[in-house]
């Protein structure tokens, strides 16, 4: 399934915080806008390890950081409404618990400067600006269209589907982008 990934540890560490997160939100029953700031935060993450793998050229690692920023900032606003909107949007959705959300941000984000630590000599060795600048927008598709159809991710089904697709769109980007 992996490849010659398969011995990558900040692969399979990618994979267990993807996982922990699908266990969790069927556990507790999250809201899809609970898993959207988490994934939100997670893609943020991505964006601010890319501004510095970019920063060997200044003027694409700017230009990067300014437009993957403003689709966060939109994105952040899109999300912003729905949350403020509440069982409007997403009729009986348990208010969003802002420490769930930022432990689970923390787990990606320590699982991503893990990835940063443990691939950056092999990635400055083969830097390849044009891969940089197109995969992260690749691991967020699946949140993109989760914001145009959210309001239709009631059940588990549709939310597991959604996270199936998230954490295979990361997993086959990694694998992409480090091997």
């Amino acid at each position: 399934m992996f490849g010659s990934s398969s011995k990558d540890p900040s692969l399979w560490s990618l994979l267990a915080v993807n996982l922990l997160t699908i266990a969790l939100a069927v556990k507790f029953n999250w809201s899809v806008l609970e898993l959207m700031w988490i994934y939100w935060g997670q893609s943020v993450t991505i964006g601010a390890f890319n501004v510095v793998r970019l920063r060997p050229n200044i003027g694409t690692a700017t230009f990067f950081a300014l437009h993957f920023g403003f689709f966060h900032l939109i994105y952040a606003i899109f999300l912003s409404v729905f949350t403020l909107a509440g069982d409007e949007l997403f009729p009986g959705a348990a208010p969003i618990d802002w420490r769930t959300v930022l432990g689970v941000v923390g787990m990606f984000a320590a699982n991503h400067g893990f990835s940063f630590l443990y691939n950056r000599e092999r990635d400055a060795a083969r830097f390849d600006e044009s891969r940089l600048m197109f995969y992260p927008y690749v691991r967020i598709f699946p949140m993109h269209l989760t914001i145009i159809f959210g309001a239709l991710l009631s059940g588990t089904f549709p939310l597991l589907l959604f996270m199936g697709l998230k954490t295979a769109a990361d997993l086959a980007t990694h694998i992409l982008e480090h091997r």
